[in-house]
């Protein structure tokens, strides 16, 4: 995360979007993306990955690493309906 991110996260941090692509990149790797909304409605990235697969230990260690890298405890995380993303999102 830069420190924009963090600030981002740390400013808005009551709702996070978090969403994955699939293999959509040069990299051909799986990408995780968080993102804000700020208090002019705009939608802002604050943190994203490159995960190794789609398993939830992926997201896991994504979650984990974005949580520890914030001062605050987001409200709520909105998640696609990926089952690996919701438990990897439990901490």
């Amino acid at each position: 995360m830069s420190n924009r991110m963090v600030n981002l996260v740390n400013n808005f941090y009551d709702v996070i979007y978090l969403d994955a692509t699939h293999k959509s990149n040069r990299f051909n790797l799986p990408l995780l993306d968080g993102a804000i909304i700020n208090n002019l409605g705009q939608t802002s990235s604050c943190f994203w990955s490159l995960l190794s697969n789609h398993k939830h230990e992926s997201y896991y260690w994504a979650m984990y690493h974005f949580k520890k890298s914030i001062n605050v405890v987001p409200k709520v995380f909105f998640v696609e309906k990926e089952e690996a993303l919701i438990q990897g999102n439990s901490l």
